[in-house]
Order: C-alpha cells, then sequence, then structure tokens
C-alpha cells in the first residue's frame, strides 16, 4: 500500500510539473476554440493554479454593464480582490469594459469617481466603450478624467459624447501636439518624449481624479485622453461637438491615431458641412488607415475634401464614406488605398476612371442611380471583392462586364431583372469562389441554378454561398453541391420550396444536419454548417461565485 502510494504521488507531481510546462499558446488555444461556460471556466480556475491563470483571464477580460447593481458587484469584488492581496487580483485581467447610462432608474451614472477607480482597478484596460444617457446630467462628459486611462487604452469608444458649451479655441498645448507629429524640435516636444517613456510602462501609477483640474472650459476629456498618443482606434457615434473641438482633438490625435468611425445624426450636428471634418482628419492625422465617417441627410463629401486626404494621408487603406461618383475618378491619387466604400447614393454616370488603380482590392456601392455601364471595373485589375447593393439598371449585361474582371467575392442585394444567363456568366468565373445575392430573382428558374453549380472544367469550388431566394432551388442543386464542390464552408438558402425538395435524398448529403433543422422552422432557411451559440462572456454581466 505504501509502495501504491508513493507511486501514485510521483505520477500526482510529475502531471502538476507537466501542467506547469505547457506553452501560453496551448492554453490559450484550447479556451479559445472551446464551448467553455463562464461556469467551466471558473471550475478550470480551481483545477489547478497554472490554468486559473489563464481561465480568470479568459473569464473576465471583458464585461459588459447596463445595470447598476450589477456594476457595483462587480466594483465590491475588484475592491475586495484588491485588498486582499490576491495572487491573482481580477482587475488585472479585465481588459475591455462596456458601459452603458439607461434612461430607467437605478441607472449607471459615469462620473470621475468611476473612471478613477477604473484607472487604479484596471491597469491593463485596452478597450473602453461609454454610451451617455440623453436626459439632463449633473456629470459632464467632456469634464471626465479619461486622461487617467490615457496611459493605457489603445480603443475608445464613445456614445452621445458632446461638448458645446463653449465655442473654445484650440489651446496651445494643441499646437505643440501638432509640432511634435510634423517634427519640430522644441523643449515641450523632447519633455513629451520624456513622458511617454513612463506611460508606457506595464504598471500604471496609481491615480488619483484630484490630481487635475478640470474646471478650465478648455478642459475636454476626449482630448485629454487621445493626447499621450497610446490610442490608435476611435469610435464615436452621435457625437455633438463643435468645429473648433473637432480641430483640437484631431490635433492631439495626430499621428497616432490609425482608425476613425464616426456617425453623425444631422439633427445634432453642430456644422453643415461633413467636407470640413474630413478636411481636420487630412490635415493632422496623417498615419490614417482607416476613416470611416456615417452622416445619413447630410451633404455629401466634397471631391475636393476626399482629394486633400489622398494627398496627406500616405498610409491610408480603406474610407468608408458618403462621397460622390466622381471620387472615384481622383483614387488613383492614393498609392495605399485597398478598399472605398460609397455609403450613399452615387450617380450612374458619374462612376467613371481615368486611370488604372492596381492597388484598389475591394469596392463597395451601396446604390447606384440611373444607368451605369460598369465599365469603370477595367481599371482596377486587382479589385478581389466587388459590393452593389442597390442597382434597380442591373441586368445581364452587367453580369457580362463583371465576370471580365478577377474578382474573388460577389455580393449583390437587388439584382432583381437578371436571368439564368446571368447566373451562368457568374459560374463561368475563373477565380470567384465566394458569392451573395439576395432579394428576389423572379425571372431566374430551377436550371439557372443547376448550371450555377456546374460549374465549367477549369473553375474552383464554391467555399461561400448565400442565396436570397431559394424558391427555384431543387434536390439536384444540393446533389452537385455535395459531390464536386469539396471546398464548400458556408451555404445558406433562404425561402425553399418543400415541393422542390426530395426529403429522403437530403437525408444523405452533408446538408442533413441542416436541413432537418430546416424543416422545423417555419421560413424554410437552410444554414450548413448549423452553428452553436457561443457563450459570450461579453454579454454576461456577473456570475453567481467568482
Amino acid at each position: 500500500m505504501l509502495k501504491t502510494f508513493r507511486i501514485s504521488g510521483y505520477l500526482s507531481f510529475f502531471k502538476r510539473d507537466l501542467i506547469m510546462h505547457i506553452p501560453h499558446g496551448i492554453h490559450a488555444s484550447i479556451l479559445e476554440n472551446s464551448q467553455f461556460t463562464p461556469s467551466d471556466l471558473l471550475h478550470l480556475a480551481l483545477s489547478c493554479r497554472q490554468w486559473a491563470k489563464y481561465a480568470l483571464s479568459h473569464l473576465w477580460r471583458a464585461r459588459k454593464f447596463m445595470d447598476n447593481s450589477l456594476l457595483q458587484q462587480f466594483i465590491s469584488t475588484l475592491s475586495e480582490s484588491n485588498r486582499k492581496k490576491l495572487l491573482f487580483p481580477y482587475g488585472e485581467y479585465v481588459t475591455k469594459i462596456q458601459l452603458e447610462e439607461a434612461e430607467k432608474e437605478p441607472s449607471i451614472h459615469i462620473d470621475a469617481e468611476l473612471i478613477n477607480f477604473l484607472a487604479n482597478a484596471c491597469p491593463n484596460l485596452k478597450d473602453i466603450q461609454l454610451k451617455f444617457s440623453l436626459k439632463t446630467r449633473t456629470n459632464k462628459p467632456w469634464k471626465l478624467p479619461l486622461n487617467l486611462l490615457s496611459d493605457r487604452l489603445i480603443r475608445l469608444n464613445l456614445t452621445t459624447y458632446e461638448h458645446i458649451a463653449n465655442d473654445i479655441d484650440v489651446p496651445d498645448d494643441c499646437n505643440k501636439v501638432a509640432n511634435i507629429e510634423n517634427g519640430v524640435s522644441t523643449p515641450q516636444n523632447f519633455a513629451r518624449s520624456i513622458a511617454n517613456l513612463f506611460t508606457a510602462s506595464s504598471k500604471p501609477k496609481q491615480s488619483n481624479v484630484d490630481d487635475f483640474n478640470n474646471d478650465d472650459d478648455n478642459f475636454d476629456a476626449l482630448c485629454e485622453a487621445v493626447l499621450p498618443g497610446n490610442i490608435n482606434s476611435i469610435r464615436l457615434y452621435y457625437p455633438r461637438m463643435t468645429l473648433n473641438i473637432w480641430e483640437r482633438f484631431t490635433k492631439c490625435a495626430g499621428n497616432s491615431l490609425l482608425s476613425i468611425r464616426i456617425i453623425f445624426n444631422h439633427a445634432t450636428m453642430t456644422f453643415e458641412d461633413p467636407s470640413e471634418i474630413a478636411t481636420l482628419f487630412g490635415k493632422y492625422c496623417k498615419n490614417l488607415r482607416r476613416f470611416d465617417l456615417e452622416a445619413l441627410q447630410c451633404p455629401l463629401i466634397s471631391c475636393s475634401a476626399m482629394s486633400f486626404m489622398f494627398d496627406n494621408c500616405l498610409k491610408l487603406e480603406a474610407i468608408d464614406a458618403p462621397i460622390p461618383g466622381e471620387v472615384l475618378d481622383i483614387i488613383h491619387t492614393s498609392k495605399s488605398l485597398k478598399s472605398i466604400s460609397f455609403s450613399d447614393v452615387v450617380q450612374g454616370q458619374s462612376l467613371k476612371a481615368t486611370f488604372k488603380m492596381n492597388n484598389l482590392q475591394s469596392l463597395c456601392l451601396l446604390k447606384i442611380d440611373g444607368p451605369c455601364d460598369l465599365s469603370f471595373l477595367e481599371m482596377f485589375p486587382n479589385l478581389q471583392h466587388l459590393q452593389i447593393w442597390d442597382f434597380s439598371s442591373f441586368n445581364d449585361d452587367s453580369s457580362r462586364k463583371i465576370s471580365q474582371s478577377s474578382i474573388t467575392k460577389l455580393d449583390l442585394l437587388k439584382p432583381t431583372n437578371i436571368f439564368d444567363e446571368a447566373l451562368v456568366t457568374f459560374a463561368s468565373m475563373t477565380k470567384l469562389i465566394d458569392f451573395t445575392i439576395r432579394d428576389r430573382l423572379p425571372n431566374v428558374t430551377s436550371n439557372g441554378w443547376l448550371s450555377f453549380v456546374n460549374r465549367p472544367i477549369g473553375c474552383p469550388s464554391w467555399v461561400n454561398l448565400s442565396i436570397g431566394d431559394g424558391r427555384k432551388v431543387s434536390t439536384e442543386f444540393f446533389e452537385v453541391l455535395d459531390r464536386r464542390h469539396e471546398n464548400l464552408e458556408v451555404l445558406v438558402v433562404r425561402g425553399l420550396t418543400g415541393e422542390n425538395l426530395d426529403d429522403s435524398v437530403m437525408q444523405k448529403l452533408k446538408f442533413a444536419g441542416a436541413w432537418n433543422h430546416c424543416k422545423r422552422s417555419s421560413h424554410l432557411h437552410l444554414r450548413w454548417p448549423k452553428q452553436e451559440k457561443r457563450p459570450n462572456v461579453v454579454e454576461i454581466a456577473s456570475y453567481r461565485s467568482y
């Protein structure tokens, strides 16, 4: 018996030693690709110290709060873990926080005290999302001490942020930042560089909300947050800021800003023309990679503003904005642009391209008004992804023009005027492997869909297929997909008709599971492979036990 005990002890020690030396990548891969629930992660954390290190990190990394009681429980738990000086303080695992001020009471109040707590309790916080209530506030968003988090944040998301109290001028501090970004050497620039060395440390110093003065009319939380230059991605949903604040913000962000997304509400805009915003980003944010602006019921961004951005932002890779069709003829001036999306109505006759552009890979047209022969596609020889959402004049001739390109992915929303010939044309494209088509197709028959999957010799297997009108899709369609398209990864067919499908044949195909699930739904939408809903830790506000 003693011998058995010793052997089991050695084996237990060997297992623990083996677990302690498992590479970090294996732990991370297991957690990322598993279907673990929060309860599973909690039990895994209690199994051994090594797993606790990774399971707790996975469990605590992202938190979302819309209820004040749950937020207070979260604050209490973090405070208790810090007071007890645990081996793994929970706050160190938090990398993402989402807070929403709801209209109902008791609601969360995003104030200086809360920001100060997060600054002290979450030293590794990288991403914060704040949604401010539209009702009258005692705590002004622009006076929050977001600068206490500026030494660790790399992403910032603000909803209904505003600063319109005073139409202030741009202060001298921002002009100093502009000098830094432009390479002007001054004693202040040198001091700022030294300060950045300290703010880049892995252990941020303890912050205090009393360490700064936000009573100054020039204080702006957003500008102060981006001033150190660590935040590279910003999302501003329905902001309400004066042009002076916008200029100060873009100056403070400077060359550190890589990605910006803005959604404007015309009713709350303090200026008329969004071209002014595009010009500011082109002037001060010269390292910008992605510019995404949505402005409904607002004037289009002018060609001159976009040309200014192309000339100054030499690393710009993606644009998604309400821009006129004439911009298509000037994008060749950008040597870095890879993706452009026209997110407003463009006139078909304005879509022309005179010069060839080799670097463009993705083109999206939200709506084309009037006739357009799509001849501009010839000027983009390396285009990989084409999206045309609403184009009432799309017909079989349009499909033939598209077939002359080398795209691999095609998305069409309303091609209601096409016939079987268009599907045959798409099937013959030698590089197209990803295809999405929505809306009703009254002129397409079952023979057209069968020809679509019976691709000619030399054409690749379909990889991703999404069909919005499956009324004419037959059993033979699925049989050919099962037999000839070995690389198929995703298949979505909506609006199937049971009369066109043989259940006995469908049960023999790899789509059988998806078909059985489809039969139980009222709309007959087939989705293969059937995706299991994974528990999202971000959506879970609290747990019974930590």
